[in-house]
């Protein structure tokens, strides 16, 4: 996933996998967008389909062992050119054009309901900013209420003491 935290420093973030070591784990836990494959499927917003992939590229992981993958696929989960995220998947056979089209179905799904999750948090953060003001503004017109009744009384006083000082000439 896309982590936006610092502006001037975002990455891909590795938030969740299956099949792989302990060893990508911690090596692709945080990944400029610049770098690698992943940055490119990122940074251009494309599919990537790699076949016949390297010996020491990646190994898909078990219980009962491991082997190199066959086929690997990058796709970036986007809706209207944003990129929310990356899905990187192994095969152990070249993914087929049905299987191609399957995941890009899925990858936007995704990208839809990570773009809606957004929009409501960004939603839920101006509510809670515009109730924050409003109670801001409440106890400002309360402040100043309380200033008006204070010059009221104040104003009363001085017309009295103008009143006695004519009486009392």
């Amino acid at each position: 996933m896309l982590n936006t935290e610092n502006e001037n420093d975002q990455f891909l973030e590795l938030i969740a996998d299956y099949g792989c070591g302990n060893d990508i784990r911690k090596g692709k836990a945080k990944i400029h967008t610049t770098t690698g494959n992943l940055g490119v499927a990122y940074s251009e917003n494309k599919i990537m389909l790699i076949n016949d992939v390297p010996e020491n590229y990646i190994k898909v992981e078990s219980g009962l062992g491991s082997s190199n993958p066959e086929g690997l696929i990058i796709v970036p989960l986007s809706i209207d050119e944003k990129v929310f995220g990356i899905v990187e998947l192994a095969s152990f056979k070249k993914f087929t054009s049905l299987e191609i089209e399957f995941i890009k179905r899925i990858a936007n799904n995704i990208a839809g309901n990570l773009n809606n999750i957004r929009m409501n948090e960004h939603s839920a953060s101006l509510i809670k900013k515009f109730k924050t003001q409003t109670q801001e503004m409440m106890e400002k017109e309360e402040e100043m209420r309380q200033n008006l009744e204070e010059m009221e009384a104040i104003r009363e006083q001085y017309e009295d003491l103008l009143k006695k000082n004519k009486q009392s000439k």
